[in-house]
């Protein structure tokens, strides 16, 4: 790239599990185009940054929370919701690391809040990243967290529309603080949460069209595709069996971080024992292989890259973590999905509208479970449905998008300053 083309990004990130790999994926996007790029985050991921070619900030005020870990009372707090609740601290710790390395746009994550603050102060363009399903209320859309699916007739909208204000004054808990940060840093405030977040010049849903429900966005929201990592960064990885078996591979992911999963692989393992697959489980990192007793058929790993073992799998069994889905998906396998809380309840609402899935109970007995990946196996709908999908999703190249939208949202304010 000419030197005179090359800007200088930051990425404003948090660790919320599934909020982290999207983000590098396209932050070293931006890196091979020939761009600056620096990540403003937790401690946890400075060396996956510095392998891609960014540099690195830590936080020093925001909260450093690793979600892989309990809190000190043995429980995992709404990472969502101390991300909001932090406002001015992330804000503080944005603005300290433009005045060490001045930027041409700010990228952050659409939870943060303080980073839209800093860049209105300062007048830098600013995206928001949106590493799920559109989340903010929109004609058609059914609330964001409720894991509804779309509004039937008359009852439906008047239940989204209750919810919808319930859930908005839940997020405006946090307004006063944001709106004491916004006039420390002298801009003026809001009337929401809400409103705060479609400051953004773009907000980039790093998801698809193809799998979203339909719905009256507003114009300066852009579909980008699922992020997914490329598989050539990871060491490589071969099957644990013969490349000739046919026998039916099972992916059971729930989840890297930990979110009382435990209980709910023992019963899935109780449940495949005597099934004619192959099962692969990935553990994440905060649990170990010990602490389960494995049938001849299941293999127990802590981690391997999807994009490896996707293209060999039969059926993925997860949570409904919207990466883990859109991998899936992305290489046409079906799901089976068992929300475990956040946004995975309105993940699996889409895929069983889409009809590529079957979604059940976390608290499902072993025999609900060999039920469910019995049939999602043998009908064939399911597969039909999630290969269609992953044409759909390809032919669209969605993911290519976001780099277009960032550097053209640069061009467009500098236009604007200059005249």
């Amino acid at each position: 790239m000419n030197q005179t083309n090359t800007k200088r990004f930051l990425f404003v990130v948090w660790d919320g599990g599934g909020t982290i790999p999207p983000a590098l994926t396209l932050a070293s996007r931006v890196v091979a185009a020939g761009h600056i790029v620096r990540i403003l985050g937790p401690r946890s991921i400075e060396q996956k940054v510095k392998a891609l070619g960014a540099d690195f900030s830590p936080y020093r005020r925001a909260p450093d929370r690793d979600p892989r870990k309990l809190d000190q009372d043995g429980k995992v707090k709404s990472p969502a919701s101390v991300a909001i609740a932090a406002c001015a601290e992330y804000a503080d710790d944005v603005k300290e690391t433009i005045a060490l390395s001045p930027v041409d746009i700010i990228v952050t994550d659409y939870i943060l809040t303080g980073a839209y603050i800093v860049a209105e102060a300062l007048a830098i363009p600013c995206a928001s990243l949106v590493p799920t399903v559109y989340p903010l209320p929109a004609p058609g859309l059914p609330p964001f967290g409720s894991g509804f699916s779309l509004a039937k007739g008359p009852a439906g909208k008047i239940r989204d529309s209750v919810v919808n204000f319930l859930l908005q004054r839940l997020w405006n808990m946090n307004l006063k603080r944001l709106n004491e940060t916004r006039a420390q840093f002298g801009v003026s405030s809001v009337k929401s949460i809400k409103d705060q977040m479609l400051r953004a010049g773009r907000m980039l849903v790093l998801s698809s069209s193809v799998f979203d429900f339909p719905a009256t966005l507003p114009a300066h929201t852009v579909y980008c595709g699922p992020q997914l990592e490329d598989a050539s960064q990871f060491k490589s990885w071969k099957l644990p069996w013969n490349d000739k078996d046919k026998t039916p591979l099972v992916l059971v992911s729930l989840s890297t971080t930990y979110q009382a999963q435990d209980n709910v692989i023992r019963r899935l393992l109780r449940a495949v024992e005597d099934l004619p697959v192959h099962v692969m489980v990935t553990l994440g990192y905060s649990m170990s292989p010990d602490q389960f007793q494995a049938p001849a058929n299941v293999t127990l790993v802590s981690f391997v890259p999807h994009q490896w073992i996707l293209p060999h799998t039969a059926l993925a069994i997860t949570h409904g973590g919207h990466g883990t889905v859109l991998g899936a998906l992305s290489y046409g396998v079906p799901l089976i999905c068992m929300p475990m809380g956040r946004d995975q309840g309105d993940v699996a609402a889409r895929v069983v509208w889409l009809g590529a899935g079957i979604r059940i109970s976390q608290k499902a007995t072993p025999q609900t479970f060999r039920s469910a990946i019995t049939r999602a196996l043998n009908e064939s709908g399911y597969r039909d449905k999630a290969r269609t999908i992953a044409s759909m999703m390809a032919r669209k190249n969605e993911p290519a998008r976001a780099l277009i939208e960032l550097e053209t949202l640069i061009l467009e304010r500098k236009g604007a300053n200059v005249t």
